[in-house]
């Protein structure tokens, strides 16, 4: 599920956290959350957004020139590094707005809330999506990477495919040590006919473990497409610190406003249009 699909569900079902005690306002209703708990007489008190929420925690993830040590270009994480600042310069705005909401004193605490929740929405929904679209650039960089380093290529004649089965049989019949010296050997000449025929067939096949596979597996692809790998690795983390900073945003929003305050005043309303319908 994306960031904006589950704020956007969130954003309908999400409950307060404080008890109902009243809110001090005659309502007898939920009081606001702990954030905005001293009300606009002394000013609103909130948490801000995480510092997590950071262009910067993102741009971490170029990779740096060797010679001058500068950022190298990677329009994957440009779009993710752009996306994280609106969303961080998005949930400041949506902060502030909060703030001016609840310190109104022309509107009863249900109302505010229901304000707060309406135009925070408003300010983060679009940033987020945003935010969503820029992950998915970089899930697809991703998927088309590990596609394009996954194994050798495939041989295309009878010839080299049987010479494969011959090489693995070979190793299934060798003892442990041997083995584990053959494949030691192969990857140390970088012998691309034994490597490959290990990789394209099960591990079973050349009586390997699983583990000492994904070994040969690892080694290979690192050597032969070590800058696709290195890249990819650093896309996965940024993505992984893009999906968090995406959560933590989803989350401050809801700590400036409650649902349960922001719903009785939709209910006092109700009350008011059926009374006058009566």
């Amino acid at each position: 599920m994306s960031v904006s699909t589950s704020m956007k569900n969130d954003h309908k079902v999400r409950k307060a956290s404080a008890p109902p005690v009243g809110n001090g306002e005659g309502d007898g209703h939920e009081a606001p959350p702990e954030d905005y708990a001293r009300g606009p007489q002394t000013g609103p008190v909130r948490a801000r957004p995480s510092p997590s929420i950071h262009e910067d925690v993102i741009s971490r993830h170029y990779i740096k020139d060797p010679l001058n040590g500068d950022q190298v270009a990677d329009p994957v994480i440009s779009r993710l590094v752009d996306a994280m600042k609106t969303t961080r310069l998005a949930a400041e705005q949506a902060g502030r707005v909060a703030d001016a909401i609840h310190a109104s004193v022309g509107m009863t605490a249900p109302v505010r809330h229901r304000e707060a929740k309406t135009k925070t929405w408003k300010v983060l929904e679009p940033v987020l999506r945003d935010l969503d679209s820029a992950m998915h650039n970089c899930r697809r960089e991703i998927e088309r990477l590990e596609a394009g380093t996954v194994n050798p290529p495939r041989p295309q004649d009878l010839p080299t495919n049987f010479m494969y089965g011959e090489v693995r049989s070979r190793l299934a019949t060798m003892s442990p040590v041997d083995r584990q010296k053959a494949v030691a050997a192969a990857l140390r000449d970088d012998d691309q006919v034994v490597i490959a025929a290990i990789l394209h067939g099960a591990a079973m096949l050349s009586n390997l473990t699983l583990a000492e596979y994904n070994m040969v597996h690892a080694t290979w692809r690192k050597r032969k497409w070590g800058d696709e790998v290195e890249r990819m690795e650093r896309l996965k983390k940024a993505l992984s610190d893009a999906e968090q900073g995406g959560t933590l945003a989803l989350n401050y929003l809801g700590k400036l406003s409650s649902d349960v305050m922001a719903r009785a005043a939709d209910e006092s309303e109700e009350r008011i249009r059926k009374a006058l319908a009566s």
